[in-house]
Order: C-alpha cells, then sequence, then structure tokens
C-alpha cells in the first residue's frame, strides 16, 4: 500500500510540474489493478498478493517510462554498458548528488513518510478514490498530442542545397574555425556573463544560430558537412556526396587542411567519427603539452591558448599559400576541472573557465595582428551545457535538444594588416540560421576576397525553411514552427506540445 501511494503521488506531482506528461486513462487502469480488493478467498494466498505487486510494478515501470522523455531502453542500456560513453566515477557522483536531484530525492522521501504515517489511519481506505479523482483532473490536464508529419518536405528540401567553395585567385585568406563546446546563450544568461565586448570585435555575428543537436560528435560532423543542407540524425552517420564536406571542399580550392583538439578525442569514438563522416583534415598532435584540466571522463584537457599556438607553429612550416584548420575545444564541458584544484558548482566552473577561454582567444586574436596573412577566424558553439535544466531534464542533461541547448552564438571576424586597425560594430545576422548559412557566408568572402574592411560582403540571403527550428539527437526530435515547440520521441509516431518553452534566440539585443 504504502508503495503505491508513494508510486501515484509522485506520478501526479511529476505532471503538474510537467516533467513527465501522464496518461489519466492508463493510470486510472493501473491504479484499479493495484487497489482492486481481493477476494476474502485469496487474501490468505501471498502467492496471489506478491504475484499482483509484481505485475503492477512492471506495469508500472514501464508506464512511466513511457510518459516520460527518456529516450529508449536501448540507448540507456548502451549507455551504461559502452566503456566508451561512460564518465568517471567522481563525475557520476557530482551528478547523482547535485542539488536538482537532491529536490527529487526528498520529495520522494517526504512521500515515502506521508503514505507512511496515514496507512496506519483511518483515511487509508480513500485512497483508491483520492486517486481517482487526481486522474480524473489529470484527464484535463493532458498535454496537446499531434499526429502526422510535421516535418513535411523539410529535409528534401535541405537535401537540394549545396554550396560550392570556388577559389579567387586573388584568395589570400587563411580560416581557422574555433568550435566550442558547451557554449550558448543560455549558458551565458544562467552565469550572468557579459559577452558582449567579446562578440563585438567580430565582423559578423549569428544571433539565431541552431547547431540542430545538443551532442558533440554530431554537432561537429554537421559543422564539417555544412556545405550541403541539413540531414536528419541518422543521415550524419552515413557516407554522402564529396561536395557536402567542408575541408575537402577547401581542399579542392587550395587549402592545405587540419585539425586540432585541445582533447585527445578518444571518448565517444569523437576521433574516428569525424573523419570517417566528417573528412576531417590532418590532426595536428598535441601530446606534448601539459594538461590544464581534468575532464568528466578522467582524461586530460590542455589550454586553448597553447594549443593553438601550435596551430601557428604548424603554419609557419607549411608552404602552402592558403590553409584552414578546425579547432574542436573542451574547456568548458560540465563536470571537468582544474589539475590540483577541487570541484566547483557547475555555474562556478564554467564562469571561470569562460573567463580563460576568452583571453585566450583574445590572445591568439593578438597573435594574429601581428602576423602578415589574413585570416579568417569562425567562433561557433558546438552546443549548450544545459546548466539551468528544464522540467523536461535535469541540468547538464542534453539528451533532449531543446533551444536553450542548441541555440549558440556564431561570429566571424578577419584579421589582417589591412583589417585590423577598425573599430567596426559587426553586421547582424538575426534570421535563424544554421551550418548551411555560416558556410554560404565563408565561400562568399572566399569568393569576394576583399582586399580591406570596406569591402566585406553582405551576408547571403539566407534560404528559409518552413521551421524555425528543427533539431535531433538518437531518441527524439524537437520542431518549432509558429505554432509553438513540438517534441517527438523517435520511440512514438505522435508530437508532444512543449508548454512554457520557447526559442532562446540570443542573450543581448544588438
Amino acid at each position: 500500500m504504502i508503495f503505491w501511494v508513494t508510486y501515484f503521488i509522485l506520478v501526479v506531482y511529476l505532471h503538474l510540474f510537467q516533467t513527465i506528461a501522464a496518461h489519466a486513462f492508463l493510470n486510472l487502469f493501473l491504479c484499479i489493478f493495484v487497489f482492486f480488493p481481493i477476494p476474502d478467498t485469496l487474501k490468505k494466498k501471498k502467492t496471489v498478493i506478491i504475484f499482483r505487486n509484481i505485475i503492477g510494478i512492471i506495469l508500472g515501470a514501464v508506464l512511466l517510462w513511457h510518459e516520460s522523455y527518456l529516450p529508449s531502453f536501448s540507448i540507456l542500456i548502451n549507455f551504461i554498458i559502452n566503456p566508451e560513453l561512460r564518465p568517471s566515477p567522481e563525475f557520476l557522483l557530482k551528478f547523482i548528488f547535485s542539488e536538482i536531484n537532491l529536490k527529487i530525492f526528498l520529495v520522494i522521501a517526504l512521500t515515502l513518510v506521508f503514505a507512511y504515517l496515514l496507512s496506519y489511519t483511518k483515511l487509508k481506505k480513500y485512497f483508491s478514490l483520492f486517486f481517482l479523482i487526481c486522474f480524473f483532473i489529470i484527464g484535463f490536464t493532458e498535454r496537446s498530442i499531434v499526429s502526422g508529419d510535421l516535418l513535411g518536405t523539410f529535409y528534401e528540401t535541405e537535401s537540394k542545397k549545396i554550396i560550392n567553395i570556388t577559389n579567387n585567385p586573388s584568395n589570400n585568406f587563411d580560416i581557422v574555425i574555433v568550435q566550442l563546446c558547451s557554449f550558448s546563450w543560455d549558458d551565458l544568461s544562467y552565469v550572468n556573463y557579459d559577452i558582449k565586448p567579446f562578440l563585438n570585435q567580430f565582423d559578423y555575428l549569428f544571433t539565431n544560430f541552431n547547431t540542430a543537436t545538443s551532442y558533440s560528435n554530431p554537432s561537429v560532423i554537421r559543422l564539417l558537412r555544412s556545405t550541403c543542407g541539413q540531414t536528419s540524425h541518422e543521415a550524419i552517420f552515413t557516407d554522402v556526396n564529396s561536395s557536402c564536406y567542408l575541408m575537402q571542399n577547401l581542399n579542392n580550392a587550395g587549402y592545405s587542411t587540419y585539425t586540432l583538439l585541445n582533447h585527445d578525442g578518444v571518448y565517444a569514438g569523437f576521433n574516428e567519427a569525424i573523419t570517417k563522416y566528417g573528412k576531417a583534415g590532418r590532426l595536428i598532435n598535441n601530446t606534448s603539452l601539459k594538461p590544464e584540466q581534468i575532464s568528466f571522463d578522467g582524461t586530460s584537457i590542455y589550454n586553448d591558448r597553447e594549443v593553438l599556438s601550435l596551430w601557428l607553429e604548424t603554419r609557419k612550416n607549411d608552404i602552402s599559400k592558403n590553409a584552414a584548420v578546425f579547432y574542436n575545444g573542451t574547456s568548458l564541458h560540465t563536470g571537468g576541472h582544474y589539475v590540483d584544484s577541487p570541484y566547483l558548482t557547475n555555474g562556478e566552473q564554467y564562469k571561470i573557465v569562460l573567463n580563460s577561454v576568452l583571453g585566450d582567444l583574445n590572445n591568439f586574436f593578438e597573435e594574429l595582428k601581428r602576423g602578415e596573412k589574413n585570416t579568417i577566424v569562425i567562433i561557433i558553439g558546438e552546443h549548450g551545457a544545459a546548466l539551468r535544466g528544464s522540467a523536461l531534464q535535469p541540468a547538464t542533461v542534453r539528451e533532449i535538444p531543446l533551444p536553450d541547448i542548441t541555440k549558440v552564438p556564431v561570429a566571424i571576424k578577419i584579421f589582417g594588416p589591412r583589417f585590423n586597425g577598425d573599430n567596426r560594430s559587426p553586421i547582424i545576422i538575426k534570421e535563424s540560421a544554421s551550418y548551411f548559412s555560416m558556410a554560404q557566408l565563408l565561400a562568399k568572402i572566399i569568393e569576394t576576397s576583399p582586399t580591406d574592411s570596406s569591402q566585406l560582403p553582405q551576408p547571403p540571403e539566407i534560404q528559409a525553411s518552413l521551421p524555425e527550428l528543427v533539431s535531433e539527437n538518437e531518441s527524439g526530435v524537437i520542431l518549432q514552427n509558429q505554432l509553438g515547440l513540438f517534441y517527438r520521441l523517435k520511440k512514438y509516431k505522435t508530437w508532444d506540445i512543449i508548454p512554457g518553452s520557447k526559442a532562446v534566440k540570443s542573450l543581448n539585443n544588438w
């Protein structure tokens, strides 16, 4: 009795706080099943009671999983048993005992005490009636479900988009693409960080850019395939037309191409994935550096400035006229800490590391200004850290690619002898955009090859698709259109309207 009272109270609680989408009829059926009086002739047989409770627990677990926004069992089991995906024990303990999870544990404990005390009163015979009323109320507060294909022709439209990067003979630009893990507008807002001084020094700024995913490997592959339109999550792990690969496009346009990381690239098969599915350039070795941080999986993270110095050294020894490097930095990823320093709260650690990362980038920019080579620098968020969390998932969990995780700053700046002195404001691109739009602008800069800041090209007109936003992970899809924000778990065919959610467009109004 105590168990089921606790279970149904939690179901009602989680539903009212929009953490699950409880189904009134299914819960009503379970409630009747577990509370229905057993005939007196069977009460003495303990096996009957045990059997009913076992069946009830199985049905309750399956129902609760069905009502939640959790992924399929296969994804969870793979995360548990696959050592490549397993974080360090220290990180797991930190997550389990984080503030938001302790609140959940507190609610469960208080509910158990409440149910235990009531079981010794005369009110216990009214429990079933109480829950019948609760599920009657839930029936009037169930979320709106939409059937059908809301994506429509989105992927078909995107599949027709393609960019060919043509090399202007006068082109004299190196390219540095800096992708920062855990760098979103919402994270910056959560820690109350004023990013405006840093971003105002750029020539172009996307304020409504969607990464289309909330995980690292898919985000990097999507970036490295940015010369074609957006594909489904499954499609990024298949071969595509060679014209879709950004670094191959640049290589065909006369660029020598490189890849640079401030980590070892082992977790979740990162190196193999970006090489196989993104055709990344030649990897620059970083093992000569000393670790600055210990990552959530116990591996080393190197200082961003020191790693970027490896690129400058590599470039000096490359006789190519033009070269391009893709850099991936994980300094901001949650769960890490500085070597010989203790764990801090996610927000405290994030703000300290953010100051360091942006300082390293500014120092790198000063080094570029002292050089003679024109260089296009692109700063782009990989995905957010989900520091704030939501009703649908706890802080730092990114299984559901909500807009506050996938909306990131993207900025482009040109350095060079005839570009460095100007104090110019960025050209703001407010339209909904993703990787293809960034690649369009990069291709236009290469094609026009401006000789100074007065010749900077205007951004190409962004090709709009019907949905304002489409993001996707292995387990589900987020879509936003004029009707609202929708989520569909791939284990089901219907779409849930997410109440109270909004697309994060930018931290500040430029």
